[in-house]
């Protein structure tokens, strides 16, 4: 269906002919001789032909409210002059949906202006529509995101515990809202506390996922990788370091998940200090000495997911 025109002119005869032409193009046309907001029209105009002459006889708050109300409305405007050639600068305040009619009375000329302000208007307005569905799409996103953060903070131990001699504390200070790093302390009997710190490649919600898939696995209550039934006193086996990555690597394949992860996991002793340990590509854990000596825990393979490329 052809888009209705507004013609604004004082000039009757001028508004006549633009709305004679318009009806041979095959444009429904409507005229006024003041400044009629295009968003008080029932029939709402896609284009308005304005004579620039009323922007110096109308009042200048009444210019001002008409300019803005096209601009609200996307209202493309086509600006002629009916005494002087159209200035650009006064034009340009309508921008970008508007242009300058050169003669009015040039119905090629016309038809040409009006073919190209519709295009512009019709690809504005799908422009538009796309940035609302982007938004949207944004704050759908944003919301992921704090769903995600808040249930990997959740993951976090909520104390630093202590037992007996062994005392934990740390700083958690995630560089992204969600991410691959993850770090957890469970006492898994009276002379085993487990410790793992564990970092997913990339960032966000697909990392994100995976720490939580991994939190899982090693999880006393969700999996069985870390303490195994057995059919013998005391009934369970603590699952050794080496062999808890032997399974994350099998659990956990590149072509999965199609992400990979760093993990160095450890076994303390809390009444003895034994420590045992393995790592899977993280940056070695820094052991202090009474005396001071500070030893580097370089024990283990290659990063989870790339095919144990080098033995744990």
């Amino acid at each position: 269906m052809p888009q209705q025109i507004l013609v604004i002119s004082s000039s009757n005869k001028t508004n006549q002919a633009l709305c004679d032409d318009l009806h041979t193009l095959g444009y429904p046309a409507s005229s006024t001789a003041t400044l009629a907001k295009p968003s008080s029209q029932k029939r709402r105009p896609a284009i308005c032909i304005v004579d620039l002459q009323l922007s110096r006889d109308s009042d200048s708050d009444q210019w001002e409210a008409w300019l803005q109300d096209c601009h609200a409305t996307r209202t493309a405007c086509l600006a002629f002059d009916s005494s002087i050639q159209p200035e650009r600068n006064t034009v340009a305040r309508l921008e970008p949906l508007s242009d300058i009619l050169i003669s009015p009375h040039d119905r090629n000329l016309l038809a040409g202006k009006i073919h190209s302000l519709l295009t512009i208007r019709k690809l504005t307005r799908k422009l538009d529509a796309t940035r609302h569905q982007l938004s949207h799409y944004q704050e759908e996103l944003q919301e992921a995101l704090a769903s995600a953060a808040n249930i990997q903070h959740r993951l976090i131990p909520t104390r630093q515990p202590s037992y007996d001699k062994l005392h934990y504390s740390w700083k958690y200070m995630p560089c992204k809202q969600v991410g691959g790093d993850l770090f957890n302390i469970v006492q898994l009997d009276e002379q085993t506390v487990m410790t793992y710190l564990l970092d997913v490649s990339g960032h966000g919600i697909s990392s994100a996922m995976v720490t939580v898939s991994v939190h899982q696995s090693l999880s006393l209550h969700t999996g069985q990788l870390v303490k195994r039934p057995t059919d013998h006193p005391p009934f369970y086996e603590i699952t050794s370091p080496r062999k808890i990555l032997q399974e994350l690597e099998t659990e956990y394949p590149f072509e999965r998940f199609e992400e990979f992860f760093t993990i160095s996991y450890m076994l303390i002793n809390p009444h003895t200090g034994q420590l045992r340990y393995c790592n899977a590509g993280h940056p070695p854990p820094l052991l202090l000495r009474h005396n001071g000596k500070v030893e580097r825990l370089t024990a283990g393979g290659t990063i989870i997911g790339v095919g144990q490329l080098v033995d744990f």
